[in-house]
């Protein structure tokens, strides 16, 4: 289904990816955290005109204030135009489970607790 959206898919990258990476290094330099990956798993839901109606956090990283970076990301973005029908469901709503990884190794977790 993503291959057959990628477009979509694609534009809403082009959104959301700019807004995460700037919070989330900015998450990052504020928490410090300890060397590890780091991934949030979120349901972006969507109406069937693309205006975000909610952020559920499936899955967390461990780490409150990376998860919350997530949810804000989108907030900020605030819609996807022109959903494709076939990913509206019976109630109206568009929902992509997308996952945000933040990868911090031992070098960069030295530099950061400096």
């Amino acid at each position: 289904q993503e291959s057959k959206h990628y477009s979509y898919y694609s534009r809403l990258y082009e959104k959301i990816a700019p807004i995460w990476k700037s919070a989330i290094t900015d998450a990052m330099y504020a928490r410090k955290p300890p060397a590890g990956v780091y991934t949030t798993e979120a349901d972006i839901i969507f109406d069937s005109g693309g205006k975000l109606k909610e952020v559920v956090i499936l899955r967390s990283c461990g780490i409150g204030e990376f998860d919350q970076v997530v949810a804000r990301s989108w907030q900020k973005a605030h819609d996807a135009p022109n959903p494709p029908r076939e990913l509206i469901d019976e109630a109206g709503n568009v929902h992509i489970v997308w996952s945000f990884t933040l990868t911090v190794d031992s070098s960069i977790s030295r530099a950061l607790r400096r």
